[in-house]
């Protein structure tokens, strides 16, 4: 509807990949996530626990997204099982995981009842499975009531290549902006400029997002790649032990 009426579609928050056949009409300041799964692949490989890979996530769309781009990145999936938001009796799923005997476990798990359920059930059937997740996985260790259920975690975290926004932020608002506020800053402030060199259309001001360097908070001086995404992120893999 955006490209049939000539309208910019700009998005903080949206991956790139989701947009699927629609990719390259609208222009995300998002992280990108092909980059943040390969770098946890990498790692697991590296780390030798590739050789028998377990998932488990949620069917909503992100979690099938994620999946998705995982399953271009390994083929060692030994056990891939998805289940529904607000499911908290995983025993018969968590029998059958352990006879798979894995070597690490993805968890693509966001609806907290369900996944308070599943950590506190795989501390008691399989405590020393290491568990793997992106980027949301910080915030499970800053809930006391996740930590005590998680004795390892390995889990991918975005830095911002500039930290002014986030020591500015901090200095206003007295606490730590949200992973997406530095990209809803740099894309507004994308927009602005886009208008203030001239663009009166949702096409000039996209062809202006595509055709320029633009220097953001978020991710230094980029140019936004051809399917409308970000080139590049800075992404770490971080691995915690209770």
């Amino acid at each position: 509807m955006a490209k049939k009426q000539n309208i910019a579609l700009v998005t903080p928050s949206a991956a790139t990949e989701a947009f699927g056949k629609y990719t390259g009409w609208p222009v995300s300041f998002y992280y990108n996530t092909t980059l943040e799964i390969q770098k946890l692949v990498f790692h697991i490989k590296e780390s030798k626990l590739d050789e028998n890979i377990a998932l488990i996530y949620e069917t909503e769309p992100f979690s099938e997204l994620v999946r998705s781009l995982l399953l271009k990145q390994t083929s060692n999936i030994a056990y891939d099982i998805g289940i529904q938001g607000g499911e908290s009796d995983f025993n018969a799923i968590l029998a059958k995981l352990k006879s798979k005997k894995p070597t690490v476990l993805f968890i693509l798990v966001w609806e907290e009842r369900s996944l308070l359920s599943l950590l506190q059930q795989l501390r008691t059937l399989l405590p020393d499975l290491k568990l793997v997740t992106i980027h949301d996985g910080e915030s499970w260790i800053k809930k006391e009531h996740f930590k005590k259920y998680i004795p390892n975690l390995i889990y991918s975290k975005f830095f911002p290549a500039n930290n002014s926004f986030i020591e500015k932020y901090k200095k206003e608002y007295n606490e730590v902006p949200f992973l997406t506020a530095s990209t809803a800053y740099d894309a507004a402030n994308s927009v602005f400029k886009a208008l203030e060199d001239g663009a009166n259309s949702g096409e000039d001001i996209r062809k202006f997002l595509l055709n320029n360097e633009i220097d953001t908070t978020t991710f230094g001086k980029i140019t936004i790649s051809k399917n409308g995404g970000v080139p590049v992120s800075n992404v770490r893999v971080v691995e915690y032990n209770s």
